[in-house]
This record gives structure tokens, C-alpha cells and sequence, in this order.
């Protein structure tokens, strides 16, 4: 039985290692197909869900989003005076 993983990945030309379609990321032939699985599941959520299987071994790039301007200005600072005698 052939896993499902394996369409998201190709098979090196040396027969030892598996290449995965969408980022690039290669592991050895050994690896258990749930390893695969799992690195889908974590780098590409969603992946089953994409209605165009991978089906070139172009590395996807993705997308970051910019983080908004900060303002860089400084909280008020507070100035405590802890020269008091003690009661």
C-alpha cells in the first residue's frame, strides 16, 4: 500500500533520499511515512486541502507578513524616592 504522504514528495535520483514538492526539504528513503506526514502537517498546514497537489518540485516561498510600525517612544519613567527613614 502506497502512503498518501508520498505525492508531496520525490525520490532523489540516487534512490536515497525523498524531496518534499512543496519546500525543498529533503529526507533519507528510510524515513517512516508518519515522519513525512508530520513534517506536512507542521510546515504545510493545510496542504491537503489545496486543490492543486504538488505537483512540481519548485520550493514555495512563503509569504511574511510586515510587522506594523512601532512607535518608539519610551513609557513615562517613575522616579522613586527610597531615602525615607523607616517608621
Amino acid at each position: 500500500m502506497t502512503s498518501v504522504f508520498l505525492k508531496y514528495f520525490e525520490t532523489a535520483p540516487d534512490s536515497k533520499t525523498r524531496k518534499c514538492k512543496l519546500c525543498g526539504q529533503s529526507y533519507s528513503i528510510a524515513t517512516a511515512t508518519g515522519n513525512l506526514g508530520r513534517h506536512l502537517n507542521n510546515r504545510h498546514p493545510g496542504y491537503d486541502k489545496a486543490s492543486d497537489v504538488a505537483t512540481t518540485s519548485v520550493p514555495h516561498t512563503p509569504q511574511v507578513a510586515a510587522k506594523p510600525s512601532q512607535s518608539h517612544s519610551r513609557p513615562p519613567q517613575i522616579d522613586y524616592d527610597h531615602s525615607l527613614p523607616l517608621p
